[in-house]
Formats: C-alpha cells, structure tokens, sequence
C-alpha cells in the first residue's frame, strides 16, 4: 500500500505541475525514485525533474494513544489497532546545472502544490487510492547538520530539496479476533 500511496503522489503532482507549467504529458516532471542507488550511482536518468522518494517511516504515536474499539449489537471487537504511519518525503529537484533557476521554479510549483491543498481525500484528490482516507502534508524546516545526515546517508550530494511528513497511512489487516460481550448487568451480593 505504501509504494502504490506514493506512487499515486508521484503522478498527481506530476499531473499539476506539467498542467500548470504548460508541459506535455511526455515531459515527465515528477518521479518516484532515489537520487542514489545501492552501487552509490546517480539513479535518475530524467535530468530537470522533481524526485520524490521517503527517508524515514515512524509510528504516529499521537493517533495510535486513542485507539476506540469498534462496537457490534452483542458487544465489543477484539482486534489488534491499526498502525498509524507517518512518512517522511524528500522532494527535490536533479537539473542540469545551466538549469538551476528551471529546477527551481518546479520545486517551487510542487511546495504551492502541497501548501494549496495540504489535505488530501477522496473527495478532493480523485483516485487517491481506497485503502487511504486522507493523507496530510506538512513541511519539516530542517537545520544544516539534519540536513547533511540525510544526504551523507542518501550518499549524494545535496541537491535543492524539502522534507515533508506525510501523516495518515494506516496499516490494518483487518483481522478480528473475536467479540467481547457486553455486560448487560451488575449483580452485586451482600
């Protein structure tokens, strides 16, 4: 679910960015890739496009505190919580150096995407994928020495970028393990 979530991402941001820099749908802007691959070799052959790839996947402890347990007529599910997903994104742009104001402008055009519409659901992102009921976009203001950790890991060099968390992907399978009756009264003895 989280490689065809962000894959979805990849082309939707995509679509809005070729739409409003007046492209055509062969001049592919958006990808999702590495900048780097395993060999420590540039990954990308599209020069003068945005990558979006993630750096970091962690539990979102906040959504996870209040788990609710669904509730049937004769009582109570038992089941495992879903597992609440935060997903840390790189947004940056791979440009010919000549091209460093193009690469720019189309870094610029996906950060007003996302400022735009930092909420995405089924009802104002269509084809946002069934298993996801919304996804929320917030920028990570990082400082140099974060900064230098994520691309001394990436093993490239600095590229203009953004980090965004992307909140809400929700993993459950669905499983229940059972039904836990209600108590239908207190008998109390003296």
């Amino acid at each position: 679910m989280l490689g065809s979530t962000l894959n979805f991402i990849a082309n939707r941001l995509d679509s809005i960015v070729r739409q409003r820099m007046n492209l055509t749908p062969a001049e592919k802007k958006v990808i999702l890739s590495p900048f780097v691959d395993l060999n420590g070799s540039v990954a990308i052959q599209e020069e003068n496009t945005l990558v979006l790839f993630p750096v970091n996947i962690q539990k979102d402890a906040v959504a996870a505190s209040i788990p609710i347990p669904p509730r049937v007529n004769t009582g109570v599910i038992s089941r495992s919580p879903p597992l609440h997903l935060n997903v840390y994104l790189v947004l940056g742009v791979y440009y010919k150096a000549a091209q460093l104001r193009y690469g720019l402008d189309l870094l610029t055009t996906a950060i007003s995407i996302l400022q735009g519409q930092p909420l995405w659901n089924h009802e104002n992102t269509p084809g946002l994928p069934q298993a996801v009921n919304k996804l929320i976009f917030e920028m990570e203001s990082l400082d140099f020495h974060q900064q230098s950790h994520i691309w001394g890991h990436l093993g490239g060099k600095y590229l203009p970028s953004v980090v965004y968390k992307m909140r809400m992907i929700i993993i459950d399978d669905g499983k229940v393990d059972g039904v836990i009756p209600e108590i239908q009264h207190i008998q109390t003895t003296t």
